[in-house]
């Protein structure tokens, strides 16, 4: 069974990129590729500023920005662990 290509315009489903992620793992000797399963703690930061926001003191613009740099500090942590497959969820 092979995975469908996504149709233009729209994004792979998760098992889509997960097997082809293992193909390119394969392909560069990895024997068993690793990632995480589940979800990725959210930040006591992240979570204050959510707080922020619904209470009114910052913007939903700057709250989806420091939402961005928390998805890529996951992304980098992932990165530096040595995972052979990250991940933003």
């Amino acid at each position: 069974m092979t995975a469908r290509q996504p149709s233009p315009g729209r994004p792979a489903s998760q098992p889509a990129r997960a097997a082809r992620a293992r193909r390119a793992g394969a392909a560069q000797g990895v024997l068993f590729p690793t990632t995480v399963v589940g979800s990725y703690p959210v930040p006591e930061w992240l979570e204050r500023l959510k707080t922020d926001y619904y209470q009114r003191r910052i913007s939903a613009q700057h709250l989806n920005e420091i939402h961005q740099v928390a998805i890529k500090a996951a992304l980098k942590d992932q990165e530096l662990t040595g995972l052979d497959i990250v991940s933003d969820g």
